[in-house]
C-alpha cells in the first residue's frame, strides 16, 4: 500500500480593533512564476501559507516548509517562536 500524500496549511489570525478577529490571507496574482503560465483563479484569496511537510520530521507543521518565501523571514521567525511555545 502506498503512503498517503498530504499538504499542511496555516491560517494566521490577528485582531484589528475596528473589525475584530480576521484571517491573514494572500491574493493570487495574474501570473504563476513557478509554472510560467497564467494563474488559475487570479484574485482569489488563499490561506496564509500551505505546502508539503518536511520529510522525516516529528512536527506536524515542520519548519514551515516554503513559508519563508511566502511570508518573509521576520514573520516566519515569529511563527516559529509561537509554535515552540505551544
Amino acid at each position: 500500500m502506498s503512503e498517503k500524500k498530504f499538504r499542511v496549511g496555516l491560517v494566521v489570525l490577528t485582531e484589528i480593533p475596528s473589525l475584530g478577529l480576521v484571517a491573514v490571507l494572500q491574493a493570487r496574482g495574474p501570473f504563476n512564476l513557478k509554472k510560467m503560465a497564467p494563474e488559475s483563479y487570479p484574485g482569489i484569496c488563499e490561506i496564509t501559507v500551505f505546502g508539503n511537510p518536511v520529510p522525516d520530521s516529528e512536527n506536524f507543521f515542520p519548519e514551515l516548509w516554503q513559508a519563508t518565501t511566502t511570508l518573509g523571514e521576520n514573520f516566519t521567525a515569529l511563527i516559529h517562536e509561537y509554535l515552540n511555545e505551544v
